[in-house]
């Protein structure tokens, strides 16, 4: 495994929008936990700052010069930005079906709550964590982190195995079940893109 610790210059690039993201998650998992969708329209405000921001990291990692080893760095960091481009549309996908959830009034069960925040806060865990790898390169931490991304995978599996068997038992409202199962599809989404950048601190 490569040492991934990067310059403060480096870092600064990506640290700032990791920590927006975690913002956007926990404010959609606030939305989802008060019932009120004025934090997704606060979510909402901080994607555009994170899209500006991402805009802006390309344009700098590409005016890299220097010895090949930090234009090797320069372009092994553009391939995490994709990725961490992508986890942004998928946590923003997030909206949709929390606002549906809240607009429609539609009570999920105990356990899908319990569930929903348990994501919600982990996915959040799994960003911070990655603002540390980012700073330290610590490697210790990327394969900690790599075993939870594979636990929020495999989670997501068995929650919509929950779901359906809740639905059969009459557990939880039908109307409930393509909303709950979006959450999760856009869960399996992040963990796909945040094994990608795993695969990447790896070199």
């Amino acid at each position: 495994m490569t040492d991934f610790g990067l310059s403060k210059k480096q870092s600064d690039l990506l640290v700032p929008i990791l920590e927006n993201l975690t913002e956007m998650i926990l404010l959609t998992r606030k939305a989802f936990n008060r019932q009120k969708t004025s934090f997704l329209n606060d979510a909402d405000k901080i994607r555009s700052r994170v899209e500006e921001a991402i805009e802006s990291a390309k344009a700098d990692l590409q005016k890299i010069q220097g010895p090949s080893d930090e234009k090797t760095k320069a372009a092994q960091l553009q391939n995490i930005l994709a990725h961490v481009e992508m986890i942004k549309e998928k946590v923003s996908e997030l909206f949709d079906p929390v606002k549906k959830q809240i607009s429609g009034g539609i009570l999920f069960s105990d356990k899908a709550i319990s569930q929903t925040n348990f994501l919600f806060d982990h996915e959040a865990g799994i960003f911070r964590s990655f603002e540390d790898i980012l700073v330290t390169g610590n490697n210790i931490l990327v394969t900690y982190v790599n075993g939870k991304i594979d636990d929020m995978h495999r989670l997501c599996i068995e929650f919509a195995t929950d779901h359906e068997a809740r639905l059969i038992e009459g557990l939880c409202q039908p109307q409930a079940a393509p909303i709950f199962l979006a959450i999760l599809d856009c869960i399996r989404n992040i963990s796909h893109h945040e094994k990608e950048i795993i695969r990447l601190f790896h070199g």
